[in-house]
């Protein structure tokens, strides 16, 4: 599986670029005499390609891709319980339910709050951000974690900057 992260970001003949690369099975390297590419009887790999889609992207690129729009539940609960297991399914035992819960709902209201304000609203990669730093940070520790997070809720998920000091 081959990952290419946001590529509305990236140089716009990369689109191109890719389009033959992956058509070919294949693409050039300057200093070697053959191209570099796909043994035979080897199968190609699944390409994953995001967006958040700050540029559009070249309309005969997008019919060759398979487009699947991911977004978050909009309804609280529904949305607590998809961030609560996803980051059970990313930290298992080394961050319990009840931290995932807490960030959760902090999430939550700040993701209220940015709308209102009419800005970006953090998402889940903030969110298992969040998690992943209180992991890092005090390890497994339930109680650690909690006492972290309490002392940067009021601006680690906040992209408003209304929680900043």
């Amino acid at each position: 599986m081959l990952l290419i992260d946001e590529i509305d970001k990236a140089e716009a003949d990369l689109h191109n670029s890719l389009m033959e690369t992956l058509g070919n099975g294949a693409f050039p390297v300057p200093w070697l005499a053959e191209p570099v590419g796909l043994h035979p009887g080897c199968p190609p790999p699944l390409v994953v390609i995001t967006t958040n889609e700050e540029r559009e992207l070249p309309a005969a690129f997008l019919r060759r891709c398979m487009v699947l729009k991911l977004q978050l539940p909009t309804e609280h609960a529904e949305l607590r319980a998809c961030l609560v297991r996803r980051g059970g399914e990313h930290f298992g035992a080394d961050c319990t339910e009840s931290v995932r819960t807490l960030v959760a709902e902090q999430l939550i209201q700040d993701r209220t709050r940015a709308r209102d304000l009419g800005r970006p609203a953090p998402g889940q990669a903030e969110y298992l951000d969040i998690l992943r730093a209180l992991v890092n940070a005090r390890g497994p520790d339930e109680a650690a974690q909690r006492k972290l997070f309490m002392r940067i809720a009021r601006f680690a998920l906040d992209k408003s900057g209304a929680g900043n000091p």
